[in-house]
């Protein structure tokens, strides 16, 4: 992997654009209750806490995986706002289509897909870059 894009404004132009390449984010993931019976937001970011106004939100998809990604995640420690960032690898946008059935209900933020292969470690601070397979 190689650092690619920065964690600003022109990354979620970057992503849909990347056309199927494999990358790792640095994902937020926080739980729904303090049981991690669900997911909270869940975000392109290093940080916990709430997200930034202009925050990519992420539905992801973990068809990919041998171990479900809720299953893999579950067990780890949390911080004081009840999440985690890890970097995730796979790639942007869902393994299968499918249509979306929002009909209009306005549910929060619009959520992207990221299909995630696998969990890759825990983020370092100070991290600002995503990164990219070399190929």
């Amino acid at each position: 992997m190689s650092d690619a894009p920065a964690l600003d404004g022109a990354l979620l132009n970057w992503l849909e654009s990347s056309d199927g390449k494999r990358i790792r984010l640095p994902v937020v993931i926080h739980f729904g209750d303090e049981y991690k019976l669900d997911y909270g937001p869940i975000y392109v970011g290093t940080a916990t806490g709430a997200p930034p106004a202009d925050a990519i939100h992420l539905q992801l998809d973990d068809g990919g995986m041998s171990v479900g990604l809720f299953d893999s995640i579950v067990g780890r420690p949390t911080d004081a706002n009840n999440g985690m960032v890890l970097w995730l690898e796979g790639r942007w946008g869902a393994l299968v289509d499918m249509p979306d059935f929002d009909d209009g209900f306005d549910e929060g933020p619009k959520k992207h897909d990221f299909s995630v292969f696998e969990i890759a470690g825990d983020v370092a601070p100070g991290t600002t870059h995503i990164q990219v397979a070399t190929q």
